[in-house]
């Protein structure tokens, strides 16, 4: 179909047939774009609409838009897409295209809801689906439906979700569109997931992924099993769960998804985590973080170093798990997460005690503690100076432990927390008596 379309397209250029070749470029764009080959779709529907602009076909120069409004979607191109999809729709108004009109609003709910800008996208699909509804296209429903699924899920708001979902699947159903049944009960498997209803989740997600296996759509099957990878691992069905993951990740390293392959590597790593299979654990998260780092994914980096240093701490390696700890840290420190940031420092001060570096330990407590009193987290502030406290007294510095001791009981108290407020009166009388020990932590800053 492409050679013929391009031997067409160069014909009707020969006998200088503008319209032929317009038309003929935008049908290999059409062409290109189911085939995910984005850069040749991008600059045959580009020539198109040049072409349909010279020679004043506004229909055409629509449906160029469109085309490119849809590409640059999947390009990650937004602002580019936004564009394209709104020069397209206020077109299609000025011609009075409803049709036209209500497949751009779906783009535009594309567009913003892969932007996050879920109050928008909810707005564009919700107008499409209207005028789809008004002009009995059953398609455009159960597509504008799905897109609003989507959103509701994002939101939180699982009821409309749900309904949402299973409209436009009862619309495909009749149809005999089985691609938008897979779609939509993947979604409905994400609903189900996120309500806790595990076994309606796999369900949805085994009858989208047989769906998907016939149809040979890989990208979105590869999405469905990474879905079922969870909804079993949430069931503790982690054999289950490890071939699910696994069978999604081969999908995406075929593709050359990295970010498929990486947060599937991420859940297989959770899984064999879990089973105490921490050698497969840890080559896991490895894999999973260098994909992080090649992609520039900090936020994903900073999920999962502080698991990759947790395995690394229950196999005794000491210095692996200093290093995970550390560049968490960073990363936290790079996203402006200061909690994150006090958290790794906990965290690396545990490594240091066990390892009898006491002085590194201490300054990692000391920096976490500061840190939660900045953000006012008066709780993990009692508990780090708890740590402290302990620290200093296995150190055989008994004396200096109590100033400690002392404001992490205040804390408690404060809290409500009379068990801790216990314990830690139990810590202070085994203090032996000192005069000369400071009695309370005076004007330092904690």
């Amino acid at each position: 179909a492409e050679d013929s379309y391009v031997l067409a397209q160069e014909i009707f250029a020969r006998l200088g047939d503008s319209q032929g070749q317009s038309n003929t470029l935008q049908g290999l764009g059409d062409l290109y774009y189911h085939q995910s080959k984005f850069s040749q779709a991008e600059e045959s529907y580009a020539q198109a609409h040049e072409i349909f602009a010279r020679v004043g076909n506004e229909q055409g120069q629509g449906n160029a838009l469109k085309g490119l409004g849809c590409v640059y979607c999947y390009q990650a191109k937004y602002s580019q897409a936004e564009e394209s999809h709104t020069q397209a729709q206020e077109i299609f108004a000025r011609l009075g295209d409803d049709q036209g009109r209500a497949s751009t609003f779906n783009g535009l709910g594309d567009v913003y809801y892969c932007q996050t800008k879920f109050t928008q996208a909810e707005a564009s699909y919700a107008q499409a689906q209207e005028i789809f509804a008004g002009l009995g296209n059953d398609q455009g429903r159960g597509n504008a439906l799905k897109g609003l699924g989507c959103v509701y899920c994002c939101q939180s708001k699982y009821s409309e979700a749900e309904e949402a979902h299973t409209r436009a699947q009862e619309i495909f159903a009749r149809l005999g569109d089985d691609q938008g049944r897979a779609s939509t009960l993947t979604g409905l498997g994400d609903v189900y997931r996120l309500v806790s209803k595990y076994s309606r989740a796999e369900e949805s997600y085994t009858r989208a992924e047989e769906i998907l296996a016939r149809l040979g759509s890989d990208q979105v099957r590869a999405n469905t099993l990474s879905g079922l990878g969870i909804a079993y691992y949430l069931q503790s069905k982690y054999s289950q769960a490890e071939e699910s993951y696994t069978q999604a990740q081969e999908i995406f390293a075929h593709l050359g998804d990295d970010l498929g392959r990486a947060s599937t590597l991420a859940g297989l790593g959770d899984v064999y985590r879990i089973q105490s299979k921490y050698s497969l654990a840890e080559e896991s998260y490895t894999r999973a973080e260098e994909l992080f780092v090649r992609l520039g994914n900090h936020q994903a980096r900073a999920s999962i170093l502080p698991v990759l240093g947790e395995v690394y701490l229950l196999q005794f390696k000491y210095s692996q798990a200093e290093d995970s700890y550390t560049q968490a840290h960073d990363v936290f420190a790079l996203l402006d997460n200061n909690q994150g940031r006090a958290y790794m420092l906990l965290r690396l001060g545990n490594v240091y005690q066990l390892q009898s570096k006491y002085h590194e330990a201490d300054d990692s407590y000391t920096r976490a503690q500061e840190i939660f009193a900045d953000l006012g987290d008066s709780l993990r502030r009692a508990h780090t100076l708890r740590r402290i406290g302990h620290l200093r007294g296995e150190q055989g510095r008994s004396a200096e432990s109590a100033p400690h001791y002392t404001k992490a009981r205040e804390l408690y108290a404060q809290l409500g927390r009379m068990e801790d407020v216990e314990d830690v009166s139990n810590r202070l009388a085994e203090v032996p008596p000192n005069d000369d020990r400071p009695r309370s932590l005076g004007s330092q800053s904690f």
